[in-house]
């Protein structure tokens, strides 16, 4: 009872070390220990240290047994440490066992591996991972979407088929402004490299017309000029 009145008043911390005394935990006191070393693990998460989030979900990821979905959850934030630490390919191996587990995080866990593919540069299987989370992203952002639909168009922008890049780079761009500067630029980047220059200098035009003070704005005259 007590343990509940720590994790109801969210002092994690504290339930943990009433855990920890009790010498014979039931099978209902470990799962509320893994969802306490989960909870704990996000804390650390969302205050910026990565080591620590790690550690405590790999503590709770320990506990898989006594719950799926918190076991689901711990892998999926897992892998989100481990990206922003740089640790692109056990990332992506993270995200894959979450999604195995399965959970409220499987489309995000697509958009993860996507990330964690583009930083290793593998643009391949980058895009097939975005356009998996488009093509569920109902309930998404929009804002998120439009973020996905610029990577797939980078993937096949870095592969050198920039027709099909600028389709998805001017999709995006209709999906979202927050991203559409970024999106304008680089499809006009594109239609220079298929030769189009009148079509790269209307669409440059437009980014800086649309968006002045874009950090893109400066180097959009430079490429007109060229």
């Amino acid at each position: 009872y007590l343990v509940e009145g720590y994790i109801n008043t969210h002092n994690y911390d504290v339930a943990l070390q009433s855990i920890n005394k009790i010498k014979t935990p039931s099978s209902e006191i470990l799962k509320a220990k893994q969802k306490i070393l989960y909870r704990l693990g996000v804390q650390e998460f969302i205050n910026g240290d990565m080591s620590g989030a790690i550690s405590f979900m790999d503590k709770s990821i320990e506990l898989a047994r006594y719950g799926q979905a918190t076991h689901s959850d711990a892998l999926y934030w897992k892998a989100e440490a481990l990206y922003r630490k740089g640790d692109y390919r056990n990332a992506a191996n993270c995200y894959r066992m979450s999604i195995m587990k399965g959970g409220s995080n499987n489309n995000r866990a697509h958009y993860g591996i996507g990330y964690s593919q583009f930083q290793q540069k593998k643009y391949s299987e980058a895009r097939k991972e975005f356009v998996q989370f488009v093509n569920n992203s109902s309930g998404e952002e929009k804002e998120v979407v439009a973020d996905a639909l610029n990577r797939i168009a980078d993937c096949y922008f870095y592969q050198r088929d920039y027709n099909t890049a600028d389709q998805y780079y001017k999709l995006s761009a209709s999906t979202d402004r927050s991203a559409s500067d970024y999106a304008l630029y680089r499809s006009a980047l594109a239609l220079g490299l298929s030769n189009d220059y009148a079509g790269k200098i209307a669409t440059l035009n437009s980014m800086i017309e649309k968006y002045p003070n874009s950090v893109y704005t400066e180097q959009a005259y430079y490429e007109i000029g060229r």
